[in-house]
């Protein structure tokens, strides 16, 4: 074993039933600007924005610093493969005659339309469009085309063209792009940069998805990847940076014959990822209209968006899915049904039970709620619940941290047997029992250290020891009793009364 301070975490040591606040958080993604591979850290929206453009990634890190203000540290991974477009499709009662068409390459998924509110012909002035990136939920930019042919849309890489005619009030022209795409290989190189990190982190978020999936609007991670990155974080963890890793699940797929309804979608989710397994990356299901904190359009993104906000908002030991905390903020449901899949596990179960982070309503609560922050992790493990990783992950930087001043120190033996004398094991457990429990606080119900006083120090210079970390338990079930009650017959009973 190499020299230094080590670490075997054992699972499985509950034998349970399968059943934060000011936190740093990494955002690994995609993005039209900036050099790959380079942490930068800011607690500022516009520093991503400025320095990475525009794109899942640099959007998600301004979201979780604009809505939480905790620093964020963004790294840009290499795009794989380029976005792309659907060809528009108009829908012209009003009988436009111009054709138009799209250009460029996406920095982003959309769901774009273009809505004439003033009529015309191409090429003289009066026209006047409002073009949507969140299929109409907002309006980006309003535009007096004037003479022009063709628009440049904002920080989307698009260009709309005008071909020769008429475009009549009323009529519109939509489209979906999809953003562009990270491989694993990227990714990797990405979260190697974290090795440059001194500051302690908690999450990885990882927006958009990989090059192995595919299909309209419907970026996202895929079995291979979460069984490729689950082998990126052992190698932190190796390293001495403790976390855990967020990916999304594609959306359901939008536009065309192949459009998905909400059953064949969880049906495919379900059975992809039934064999996927890790304790360290767990995987958002479900897609919703969260305002970007850039342009304030609702764009429909991953459940990851809301996770991550929440996650770098509370304590580690915090269950995302804590009712108290309210509901998802900067989610926007629609009042009334919009064609689109907004998944409910209240309505229709089945992301939760196969082991997906999803959202679920509660009667008479407005707003969705995480159901379970789980991992993919295998049934009986003790990390099925993201918290429990964190905890893990606080309590393995804690005891590194009084440990590893500890290397090269000397400790007394005894003269009959060999082994470390007992009042220096003693000090070395209080020590380290010390620390580990001012870095966990209330994240815990107990914290135990044991100092092997059975180690031949003197033949192998190497001591054991077992941190044994009394987790705290999170009511998933509250069963309440409710009856009537004669109080002649049989007295009220107090709180407390027996």
């Amino acid at each position: 074993m190499p020299q230094g301070v080590n670490f075997n975490v054992q699972d499985n040591g509950l034998g349970a039933a399968v059943p934060g606040g000011g936190n740093v958080m990494v955002v690994v993604g995609v993005s039209s600007a900036g050099a790959p591979n380079v942490p930068t850290q800011s607690q500022n929206p516009a520093t991503f924005i400025t320095a990475y453009g525009v794109g899942p990634g640099p959007q998600l890190a301004a979201n979780i610093a604009s809505n939480t203000g905790n620093p964020v540290i963004f790294i840009k991974a290499q795009t794989a493969s380029a976005g792309t477009n659907t060809t528009v499709q108009s829908s012209v009662p009003g009988g436009s005659t111009s054709a138009v068409t799209l250009t460029g390459t996406p920095f982003d998924t959309y769901y774009g339309k273009v809505s004439v509110l003033t009529g015309g012909t191409i090429g003289a002035s009066g026209i006047v469009l409002a073009i949507s990136l969140d299929a109409t939920r907002t309006t980006l930019v309003t535009v007096q085309l004037g003479t022009a042919t063709t628009y440049a849309i904002p920080n989307t890489g698009l260009t709309l063209n005008f071909a020769a005619g008429t475009l009549v009030a009323g009529d519109t022209f939509g489209w979906i792009s999809t953003e562009p795409l990270w491989s694993d290989a990227g990714l990797q190189s990405a979260l190697q940069s974290l090795m440059t990190v001194a500051l302690a982190f908690e999450d990885i978020m990882i927006p958009g998805g990989s090059t192995a999936a595919s299909g309209a609007g419907c970026a996202g991670a895929v079995p291979a990847d979460v069984t490729a990155i689950d082998g990126y974080a052992t190698t932190l963890f190796n390293n001495r940076r403790y976390t855990r890793i967020l990916l999304q699940a594609r959306d359901a797929v939008w536009g065309g014959t192949s459009t998905e309804t909400e059953i064949t979608w969880l049906n495919y989710l379900e059975t992809a990822f039934v064999n996927a397994s890790s304790l360290r990356v767990g995987v958002c299901g479900g897609h919703y209209n969260f305002i970007s904190a850039v342009d304030q359009s609702q764009y429909r993104r991953s459940l990851l968006w809301g996770a991550a906000q929440r996650d770098s908002a509370v304590a580690i030991q915090v269950d995302l899915g804590r009712v108290s905390d309210g509901a998802l903020a900067e989610m926007v449901l629609p009042v009334s049904p919009d064609g689109y899949i907004y998944h409910d596990e209240s309505a229709n179960p089945g992301l939760d039970a196969s082991r997906f982070l999803s959202a679920w309503s509660i009667i008479s609560l407005p707003g969705l709620y995480i159901k379970n922050p789980n991992l993919m992790a295998p049934p009986g493990s003790d990390f099925t619940l993201l918290q429990h990783g964190h905890v893990i992950d606080a309590a393995c930087l804690a005891a590194y941290v009084y440990f590893v001043k500890r290397l090269s120190s000397a400790v007394r033996v005894n003269s009959t047997t060999g082994f470390i004398l007992a009042q220096d094991a003693t000090t070395l457990q209080q020590g380290a029992l010390a620390s580990i429990q001012t870095a966990l606080g209330n994240a815990v119900s107990a914290v135990n250290v044991i100092v092997s006083t059975t180690d031949n120090i003197l033949s192998t210079n190497t001591i054991t020891v077992t941190v044994q970390i009394t987790p705290l338990a999170y009511l998933k079930t509250i069963t309440v009793t409710i009856t009537f009650v004669n109080p002649v017959l049989q007295p009220v009973q107090t709180p407390g009364q027996v």
